[in-house]
């Protein structure tokens, strides 16, 4: 997995990795889902810039590498995939792409990626519900050193649409991965559905 957290945060106006939901912060929330979905520790890179001082003590805590991207100011989230990606080892079989602020994503979804790319050895493969395309981004070992050395545009979209025809879609149950932290009324949203305990019973309705 290589999980991006080194963005400004600039609509949040708060440092989002940092932010805290129940007695964790948002990067935690997001890397145990990850564990919870199979991962090893050692599994796990996350991408880190602002602030990386005082990000960098919770990902030793949890065993987890990671990348400084020291452009993080003026770069944007793709040069952060490019240098995770080429941080990877070669014999790496996929990698699994997603930002740093989905806590509540299931592990489920997860597991299901991996478990599909195991099954059909597809190239790339993203999750959707009800028609919306979401995280994490499964990227299979033969699409990862053209992600890497991508010089296109549109960074990573522009990668996944030059490539459409490698991509399969499978559809999951599971609103809660497209609910990434932009702006503060998303943080609310996602603070007001882990303390009413919808989260943890794994519960989606409209208002999703």
């Amino acid at each position: 997995a290589l999980i991006l957290a080194a963005g400004l945060s600039s609509r949040m106006k708060a440092f989002k990795p940092l932010l805290t939901l129940g007695n964790k912060t948002i990067i935690e929330h997001t890397i145990n889902r990850f564990l919870e979905a199979g991962l090893q520790n050692s599994d796990i890179s996350v991408v880190i810039g602002r602030q990386w001082e005082e990000l960098a003590p919770f990902l030793d805590r949890l065993r987890v590498s990671y990348i400084i991207n020291d452009r993080y100011a003026t770069s944007d989230m793709f040069h952060s995939i490019q240098l995770g990606l080429r941080s990877m080892p070669e014999d790496i079989k996929g990698v699994l792409l997603s930002p740093g602020d989905i806590p509540l994503i299931k592990p489920s979804t997860i597991a299901r990626l991996i478990e599909e790319r195991e099954r059909t050895f597809l190239d790339i493969i993203i999750p959707s519900f009800n028609n919306r395309r979401g995280h994490p981004i499964l990227l299979g070992k033969e699409v990862i050193s053209e992600a890497a050395g991508y010089q296109g545009k549109n960074g990573m979209h522009g990668f996944l649409e030059e490539r459409k025809e490698l991509i399969q879609y499978i559809n999951v149950e599971d609103s809660f991965m497209l609910m990434d932290l932009d702006k503060p009324e998303d943080y609310k949203m996602v603070l007001e559905l882990y303390s009413e305990g919808r989260f943890h019973r794994g519960e989606i309705n409209e208002r999703d």
